[in-house]
């Protein structure tokens, strides 16, 4: 799948993580399972995918993920349950 991507991920913790793949969605959740950064999700692995979406524009795209991104935790899991069913 090439993007760009927001996407959320469940962590081996039970956290999640909200981030954002410039083109290549299958790369970037490979690279969290892998450990390849260090980061969040590193110590963390591992991840599964819960959702995901694709956007025209990368403009667009971190727009949303910031939107996510700022939404405090309950919040985010709510409409990430929304986002899913709808």
């Amino acid at each position: 799948m090439s993007g760009p991507f927001v996407y959320i991920l469940r962590c081996s913790d039970g956290s999640y993580y909200v981030g954002l793949a410039q083109t290549d969605l299958d790369r970037r959740i490979g690279e969290h399972q892998s450990g390849h950064y260090r980061g969040y999700t590193h110590s963390r692995r591992s991840v599964e995918l819960l959702w995901a979406m694709g956007y025209e524009r990368y403009d667009q795209a971190i727009a949303f993920e910031r939107q996510l991104k700022g939404w405090a935790g309950p919040r985010r899991m709510r409409s990430r349950a929304a986002i899913s069913s709808g």
